[in-house]
């Protein structure tokens, strides 16, 4: 009985080092964001809304903020997909991601009305 605790005790110290170190590896390694946002055109009714999704890699956790080009923040804008409600006229849109390796602004999305 004394050894098969032993054995019990021995094994479940092996696995708190083996998951001490696993995450301790992970947490060394910092990956700048990437995004891409495919297609890069997309034509849209007026008036009708469009959702834009971005293809997203890099280290957790990320910070995302949504821009005009030429006018700014888009205020509210701070997931990694964007939905733009009732276009009523053509504009450009990109992302901003940002986590503690880095930032990344993604392409730019033109809006175009059809």
């Amino acid at each position: 009985m004394k050894k098969l605790n032993y054995i019990c005790k021995s094994l479940f110290l092996s696995l708190i080092l083996l998951t001490s170190g696993a995450v301790f590896i992970s947490q060394g390694q910092c990956v700048s964001p990437t995004a891409q946002v495919i297609p890069s055109h997309i034509k849209v009714i007026k008036g009708d809304s469009v959702r834009i999704h971005v293809n997203i890699t890099g280290t957790e956790p990320m910070d995302y903020q949504w821009f005009y080009l030429g006018t700014g923040i888009i205020k509210g804008a701070t997931n990694p997909s964007y939905t733009a409600y009732n276009v009523i006229k053509a504009d450009t849109v990109y992302l901003r991601v940002m986590n503690k390796c880095g930032q990344k602004f993604s392409n730019p999305v033109y809006l175009e009305l059809d």
